[in-house]
């Protein structure tokens, strides 16, 4: 069961990595133009100074990090959901 799970990821990355571009050069040609999508604009710009915090305030993030691990073990959050 696992191998075939295993090598259904390997195809399907395969035919993520190849086959798809290949198939859509075919589909679309020259002269078509992307839409900008402006939600995809939107969630982008915040991820982004997300991302610049959380580099900027690094130690912080890990202190948040670390104290939501300390309480994961103290009260054993993971553990009681797992089957």
């Amino acid at each position: 069961m696992a191998w075939t799970v295993a090598f259904a990821l390997l195809g399907a990355l395969i035919f993520s990595m190849v086959m798809a571009p290949v198939l859509s050069s075919f589909l679309f040609r020259e002269g078509m133009r992307e839409w900008r999508n402006p939600l995809m604009v939107f969630v982008t710009a915040r991820y982004k100074s997300a991302v610049r915090w959380a580099v900027h305030s690094r130690w912080w993030v890990v202190g948040a990090v670390s104290q939501v691990l300390q309480d994961e073990q103290r009260y054993d959050l993971v553990v009681r959901y797992l089957p």
